[in-house]
């Protein structure tokens, strides 16, 4: 085939999302209370509003199959990177690429760590800096590796200006001047306006909540530990408390910040994901590692700031590997269940027993039986 699996959906899904409202269409058909202006994308308007619930592809199970033998059926052997991006696309091909790259860059500070812990355990110091030396080597050489699989998968010009805007870009249709083309159009200053004056005071609100609720679980730990009858193990209760809330404050956050990001109405998908990006990243930082730095830097506590940091990683990783690992697993044999047993009713309903139709049973020497 001239186009991959991941570029015939992409090219299904490009086409639904770009069918918009005319001028005299003002409503979904048979939705009259739903109203659309001109240059809506329909598509975007029936999910915003829940009449399509989900939009997906089927799997090619025989492809997928072969894939699975050759990807994760097999441990010790590469990853069929090409093969993943063909079936699934660049996304998710870069998502394996990096966790592929980060565990085999994982060896080096894993080796030293060893070295440091038996040779001189007390030299803490010098261990960090070769962290803090071997994370900026690598961010460099992820760098280039990005740079190198763009080049290889023609994804360079993806992010560009001249992108056609997204299905849920709110404007009025317009000849663009770049283009020449009937696309929807925003002023550029009604964006800027909602991010300086809505956007960004609350991503600094958000910020500062997550910084007192850090706060809020040191003095219950502190509460805690000038009680002189509470058990020793209850002692680390906030510091697993906080880790768990810190989880779920961060999937919250990503809704709002998706919404927020949609709200302001940017034009392509690229801009749409460089800002949702940056108030993750600014929110996200505050909430996962502002308690290290607040321990390091104020408490100055370096048994307190081992025992968080270990309790966070601890905690966060057992979250991460269940919902990575078992949940798939649990909703799969949930679903394989609910099948059956919508199987198994839908069979009793259509299989009517004998004895409840009063009807006569005819002989096997019944001549209508014979005639048929």
């Amino acid at each position: 085939d001239i186009l991959s699996t991941a570029e015939k959906e992409y090219l299904v899904r490009h086409e639904l999302e770009n069918i918009r409202a005319l001028e005299n269409e003002k409503a979904i058909p048979g939705y009259p209370r739903i109203l659309l202006y001109e240059g809506q994308s329909i598509f975007a308007a029936c999910v915003h509003y829940n009449l399509l619930q989900q939009l997906f592809p089927l799997h090619d199970e025989d492809v997928l199959r072969k894939l699975g033998h050759k990807w994760y059926l097999s441990l010790f052997k590469k990853q069929p990177f090409e093969e993943i991006r063909e079936y699934f696309g660049e996304s998710i091909a870069l998502y394996f690429q990096f966790l592929g790259y980060y565990t085999y860059a994982l060896i080096v500070p894993m080796v030293l760590g060893f070295l440091q812990l038996c040779l001189a355990p007390e030299n803490i110091a010098l261990f960090c800096i070769i962290n803090v030396l071997w994370a900026s080597v690598f961010m460099e050489l992820w760098r280039m590796k990005c740079s190198e699989l763009a080049f290889v998968w023609g994804t360079i010009g993806m992010a560009s200006s001249l992108d056609e805007p997204r299905p849920n870009y709110n404007g009025v249709m317009g000849i663009d001047h770049v283009t020449g083309r009937l696309q929807p159009q925003c002023p550029r200053w009604k964006t800027q306006l909602k991010m300086y004056t809505v956007s960004i005071p609350l991503v600094i609100l958000c910020m500062i909540l997550a910084f007192f609720v850090m706060l809020i679980s040191f003095w219950v730990e502190e509460q805690l530990r000038g009680s002189p009858d509470c058990p020793q193990w209850l002692y680390l209760a906030p510091s697993v408390a906080y880790a768990a809330l810190i989880y779920l404050m961060n999937m919250v956050y990503r809704r709002f910040a998706n919404n927020l990001t949609e709200w302001e109405n940017h034009r392509t998908q690229s801009q749409f994901d460089r800002h949702r990006v940056t108030k993750l990243v600014l929110f996200e930082f505050v909430n996962n590692f502002m308690s290290l730095f607040y321990i390091a830097f104020i408490y100055q506590d370096m048994d307190m700031l081992r025992s968080q940091l270990a309790t966070l990683l601890i905690i966060s990783q057992a979250i991460n590997n269940f919902q990575e690992a078992l949940l798939p697993l649990i909703l799969q044999y949930y679903s394989s269940k609910m099948a059956q047993l919508k199987k198994r009713n839908s069979s009793k309903k259509w299989q009517m027993p004998s004895s409840s139709v009063d009807v006569q049973e005819l002989s096997g020497d019944d001549p209508r039986i014979l005639q048929a």
